[in-house]
């Protein structure tokens, strides 16, 4: 994170940078790590690079940068913690969006299920929406424009007999719920999703001594 240096009377400010590409206007954003609260709170116009917040309380935020209304995707964060002091010296710059390629497993089959219909979905807080694939007939797929940022991983289109049995991201298993659910962005790891055959082997478990249900 960054701490200001730095000492003032409130109001308190973020002041700071971008690094972005000429003629590509921004839209910075920021969420607060104690109320949970999201704000998209600045335009950064087309030949600016210079950012300020006011009125910050103290707390840990997340700053966030995004293009706004251009062809390109990309993503800055930063980390920042208010005291009672301004924090000057901030410095984010875009990182431009790539690909995450991935397999899928099947195990426990005794013939291989249809999974045609099978899809991957990311999801992340980002301004615009995150990427989804079909999975291909070899069982891998690729997920296009990905932002730096940190995500979950959804499955959809399954079949009956199969259910997700892990989901890991660069060897790490990516965790689905709790404060620490999803896994941070990471350039050139892939993703290895498992599915179990053995949906269909619990139906009908559940009957007592008798017989009945």
């Amino acid at each position: 994170g960054v701490t200001g240096v730095q000492t003032c009377a409130l109001p308190i400010c973020i002041r700071g940078s971008v690094g972005k590409p000429a003629g590509v206007a921004a839209v910075l954003a920021w969420s607060s790590k104690e109320s949970g609260e999201r704000v998209i709170d600045l335009h950064i116009g087309e030949s600016e690079n210079r950012f300020e917040l006011r009125g910050m309380p103290p707390g840990t935020y997340e700053l966030i940068v995004e293009p706004e209304d251009s062809g390109l995707k990309a993503l800055a964060r930063q980390m920042v913690v208010v005291g009672d002091r301004h924090v000057d010296g901030v410095v984010m710059t875009l990182v431009v969006a790539s690909e995450i390629h991935g397999t899928v497993k099947v195990e426990d089959a005794a013939t291989p299920p249809d999974l045609g219909e099978l899809t991957i979905a990311m999801s992340g807080e980002t301004i615009y929406g995150m990427p989804e694939a079909v999975v291909a007939p070899d069982l891998s797929f690729v997920l296009k424009d990905v932002v730096p940022t940190r995500f979950k991983v959804g499955v959809r289109g399954a079949p009956d007999c199969c259910y997700v049995k892990s989901i890991r991201y660069g060897g790490e298993r990516i965790p689905d719920a709790g404060p620490d659910s999803g896994i941070e962005f990471a350039s050139r790891s892939t993703l290895e999703i498992t599915l179990s055959a053995t949906a269909a082997q619990v139906e009908g478990a559940g009957v007592d001594k008798d017989g009945k249900g």
